[in-house]
């Protein structure tokens, strides 16, 4: 058993040492994307491939060639589904040849982390229809405003046509509660509560002419 054991020592050994160049030149290069695209809303963006060079990395100039079998790749632009982002959990796999090398390299690309509001008002005038401003965060540290085809917003009063607020006829309430949740990400939501003016604003009156 004791030989058994050094024998699969020395073949462990054997491969990590045939292993280690292949490993050691796959940490010499990297995959980035380009943060121009905006794929935190978009959902696609262009490769570059990237060497390093002392304690940096710099766009690689020479020939290479790349391959996935995760999304879409044409040539160098990159496109993704949602359930794509879900399963690898926003890395993505490439193959990459370069230098006689085939190297595995991962590409990381932004996930939603949080949902936000951020109302452009602290109170709402229950004669006007209300604008709700909700902010995704990601994991690339952007902080962008959705739209409804990002998001699901309700509320407990009135109604809500995609980012607008329809304020009901019946005023016999003092506060809304508004629901954002993301259409891709059901468990990452967020609500926030809005309360109806108080102080009477004379513009608001029918005959107000501005004086």
């Amino acid at each position: 058993m004791l030989f058994a054991a050094n024998v699969d020592m020395k073949q462990l050994a054997a491969i990590l040492f045939l292993l280690f160049p292949t490993v050691a030149i796959a940490q010499q290069y990297r995959l980035t994307y380009d943060v121009s695209t905006i794929p935190e809303l978009y959902l696609q963006t262009t490769i570059s491939l990237e060497e390093k060079r002392g304690t940096s990395y710099e766009r690689y100039s020479g020939k290479y060639r790349i391959s996935s079998q995760q999304g879409s790749l044409r040539g160098l632009d990159f496109s993704y589904m949602e359930d794509d982002l879900l399963k690898t959990n926003g890395s993505f796999l490439f193959t990459v040849e370069v230098r006689g090398e085939k190297l595995q390299l991962p590409l990381k690309v932004p996930m939603l982390t949080a949902l936000r509001f951020n109302f452009y008002t602290d109170s709402i005038k229950p004669i006007l229809n209300y604008y709700l401003n909700v902010e995704g965060v990601f994991s690339s540290g952007k902080i962008l405003p959705l739209s409804a085809t990002h998001v699901t917003v309700t509320s407990d009063v009135g109604a809500v046509q995609e980012m607008e607020w329809i304020a009901p006829k019946q005023r016999n309430f003092e506060k809304v509660k508004f629901t954002a949740v993301s259409k891709s990400h059901p468990s990452i939501k967020t609500d926030a509560i809005v309360y109806l003016k108080k102080e009477v604003d004379p513009r608001d009156a029918e005959n107000y002419n501005g004086r």
